[in-house]
């Protein structure tokens, strides 16, 4: 909660999960599990045990996508900012950003609020979420990596003798219909991603017609 609450004030970029402490809390897990998570799967105790015991492995085989499911939940889990919010940060410009577009999709929607849910986490918060890897993971060389290894978290031996500059990676890209006035989010999740052609928004959808969407860069 501490993490969360510098990355809510703006004095923390990146929250770091470190590996070492989900393996001590997973085997605390193993040995308890929480009455609530029961409840709520409505699982087996011992189906819920096992899976347990199989998820650090899998966030280590497949860390992109739990990466993704890590910031969804300290999104959900961030604390209001308090006393110690940094005033020299771009947060007072995102929020207004994002009230604007919170009002643009209650219109869009006939005025419901809950259609500010279909904001992309990734444009509502100012940190990213990386693990650290365990300190007994296995530490690979350059030429021990394989295409079983892609997206997955790894250690790697060796040194650094050039390095070239960090090239953008787009997570969400957003258009603007050059008829109702929609802002439209699209997700991208891979190195490629196809644009959609027509608005599908709610109002374009009741007048029957094809929409044309703009990119928007920013």
């Amino acid at each position: 909660k501490a993490l969360l609450q510098r990355a809510a004030n703006h004095h923390l970029e990146t929250v770091h999960v470190d590996l070492n402490d989900l393996e001590t809390f997973l085997q605390q897990e193993i040995q308890d599990p929480d009455p609530l998570m029961l409840e709520s799967l409505q699982v087996p105790k011992v189906q819920l045990q096992q899976s347990i015991e199989f998820m650090l492995a899998d966030i280590e085989e497949n860390a992109l996508r739990y990466m993704k499911y890590f910031y969804e939940a300290c999104d959900a889990a961030l604390p209001e900012r308090d006393a110690n919010f940094n005033p020299q940060s771009s947060a007072l410009a995102r929020d207004a950003v994002h009230q604007w577009r919170e009002r643009q999709l209650a219109q869009q929607s006939g005025g419901q609020p809950a259609a500010a849910a279909s904001i992309p986490v990734r444009l509502k918060n100012n940190f990213d979420v990386r693990f650290k890897p365990r300190d007994a993971a296995k530490v690979l060389k350059m030429r021990e990596l394989s295409a079983s290894k892609v997206g997955a978290l790894v250690k790697l031996d060796c040194v650094v003798a050039r390095a070239s500059q960090v090239k953008p990676k787009v997570e969400v890209v957003t258009y603007h219909c050059e008829v109702c006035g929609a802002e439209i989010f699209q997700s991208v999740e891979s190195e490629r991603y196809t644009p959609p052609k027509e608005c599908p928004s709610q109002r374009c959808r009741d007048n029957k017609q094809a929409g044309k969407l703009r990119h928007n860069i920013r």
